[in-house]
Parts: C-alpha cells; structure tokens; sequence
C-alpha cells in the first residue's frame, strides 16, 4: 500500500523496496484507496508531514496532507481477472 496511483513514483518505490527478481515475476495492480488524516495517529501524520515536504508534486503534497478519497470497487477488475487465470492455470509468468 503506498497511496500512490500507477506511475513512475510508483515504481521507483517498488524498484528500491523489493527484489529484481521478485519484480520481474509479479503482476502488479495498483489501486488507488482512501486516506483520512483525521483517523491517522500522532507518529503517522508527523511522518507523512516530513515526506510530504520532501514531494516535489503540489497537487501529492495537498493530498497527503488533507487527505483523498478514491476507493472505487471496479478498480479490483483486474485482480479478478488475474484470480481466475490463477484458477486456469494460465497466468503469466
């Protein structure tokens, strides 16, 4: 979970967080979601007001400090098509 949408921010992140290998074995979907500074604790939104400082993107700082709303249920489709590939047997490797 990251908050960030499909992009290059993204994969960067997940390019120094995880493995070559594992990288290039997975089926990535990202998904946006929903985040309410209001529910978040102490420590939390210190920590997102220090990263926040260090985005260059106007837009992501506001959004990460006020918060967004962008769960969408048909964003799941392509893990549902994945799963049942899974089932088949036929997904890519």
């Amino acid at each position: 979970m990251s908050g960030a949408g499909a992009g290059a921010k993204l994969d960067v992140w997940i390019s120094r967080s995880l493995p070559e290998d594992f990288i290039s074995k997975m089926n990535h979907v990202a998904l946006l979601g929903r985040q309410n500074s209001k529910e978040l604790t102490l420590y939390e939104r210190l920590m997102l007001n220090i990263g926040t400082m260090m985005n260059p993107d106007p837009v992501a700082r506001k959004e990460e400090l006020k918060g967004f709303e962008y769960m969408d249920k048909s964003s799941i489709e392509p893990i549902v098509k994945l799963a049942k590939l899974f089932q088949q047997k036929q997904v890519p490797v």
